[in-house]
């Protein structure tokens, strides 16, 4: 199959780009999808915290507030500010305020993990401190990373683990439809090129499994069909007009152009060696007292009659020719000499001897001069031979006589 040009895709590879491309893009916005979802459910998660946080502060701290103990104040807040979802708490009564942070340590990640809660929740939750039924305070709870790196690992796990999963599928399906649309698409391609290059007409484009491209199938593989009629019918119209040029239209045999090519191929085969190329030249007796007397039906039967028993008296191997008018011709390439040569034409004359009945019943006898050359003692070349057979046909005529020819080989 020819090849595509440049910068120009096949369809396997643009069905391959657009499913990469939807695929992505389904992708990305499931992705964005469940990363929105991740962060309302992480955000109301912590700000769900803060607030218990906050709750369980202002319990703690409520005590050490009402007898203004910061030392207490600092010891009942602590433990839950070094948690890990808490960054800080600030607690305020009055005009003191005492803040408890979060105590790192010296990992580098905790830090990191830190400074990014700051920059994600800024701002704390805040919640009343009351004694009595009465405000003394309040307690701000700043959110921390807490746990929340081992849940976006794991989370991030998933997805990665999902999203191969996903593109795994992708891939295979996407395989599987460019083989269902592809593959039979490739295959009429193929059998196109093959019948463009080859004239191949006789190959099918297989069944489809996509009823629109089972059709173009069908619809392709008809006009196959329909093409492949007209080549036969072609084919033998190029048969019957290559017989019609080399054979003689009356009698079937082969014509006279046909007889001297043949003859002449034969002789240049044949160069120096010792091979004996025999010619015979026929002519019909009293051929025109036939025509005159019964009419030209009755001499084309005539015609046709010496023809087949021409065809019946040669060898398989010998070739005979009608060269127009009542005069036949007979090569044999594979002669042994005279002799058999005048065997041959004493079968004819033999032959010639029965009747033949004509359209309206009649029965005449007909015989035929025959004429004998022989190559190379006659002749060396095609018209040499020729001349010679058609001398020795017309010695015979003259000798003989037209009733009772008999054979004169060429001197």
């Amino acid at each position: 199959m020819s090849g595509n040009a440049p910068g120009r895709p096949t369809l396997r590879s643009a069905l391959a780009r657009v499913q990469f491309r939807v695929m992505l893009l389904t992708l990305v916005l499931a992705a964005l999808g469940g990363l929105l979802s991740s962060i309302l459910v992480v955000d109301s998660y912590v700000r769900e915290e803060l607030r218990l946080v906050g709750g369980l502060a202002s319990y703690s701290a409520e005590p050490a507030i009402v007898f203004q103990d910061r030392a207490a104040m600092r010891e009942a807040v602590q433990p839950l500010a070094d948690s890990d979802g808490i960054r800080a708490i600030v607690l305020t009564t009055g005009d003191q305020r005492i803040e408890v942070r979060h105590t790192p340590g010296d990992r580098l990640i905790r830090r990191i993990e830190l400074a990014i809660a700051e920059a994600l929740w800024p701002q704390p939750a805040v919640v009343q401190i009351r004694h009595g039924g009465q405000p003394i305070g309040e307690a701000r709870v700043y959110a921390g990373f807490g746990n929340l790196g081992g849940y976006l690992v794991v989370g991030l796990g998933c997805g990665l683990a999902c999203l191969a999963l996903a593109l795994s599928l992708t891939y295979f399906l996407s395989l599987r439809l460019q083989r269902r649309i592809a593959a039979p698409l490739q295959a009429i391609a193929s059998v196109a090129h093959q019948v463009r290059v080859g004239r191949a007409l006789h190959l099918r484009a297989p069944p489809a499994p996509i009823e629109e491209i089972h059709t173009l199938g069908e619809d392709f593989n008809a006009l196959l069909g329909e093409l492949e009629g007209w080549q036969d019918h072609l084919r033998s119209e190029n048969a019957a007009l290559a017989h019609r040029a080399s054979h003689d239209a009356l009698t079937g045999l082969a014509n006279r152009a046909v007889l001297e090519e043949r003859l002449a191929t034969a002789i240049g085969a044949a160069g120096g060696a010792e091979t004996w190329i025999g010619l015979l030249y026929l002519d019909a007796n009293r051929f025109k007292r036939v025509n005159d007397r019964f009419g030209h039906m009755a001499g084309d039967a005539l015609l046709r009659e010496i023809a087949d028993r021409l065809r019946h008296c040669i060898r398989r191997n010998d070739l005979a020719a009608r060269f127009g008018g009542d005069e036949f011709a007979v090569l044999m390439t594979q002669a042994s000499g005279a002799s058999e040569m005048a065997a041959i034409a004493e079968r004819i004359h033999a032959a010639m001897r029965e009747p033949v009945i004509l359209p309206d019943g009649s029965e005449i006898t007909c015989s035929v001069s025959i004429g004998m050359a022989l190559f190379p003692r006659d002749g060396t070349d095609a018209p040499a031979l020729l001349r010679a057979a058609d001398e020795a046909m017309y010695a015979s005529k003259r000798r003989d006589g037209p009733p009772l020819p008999d054979v004169v080989p060429s001197r």
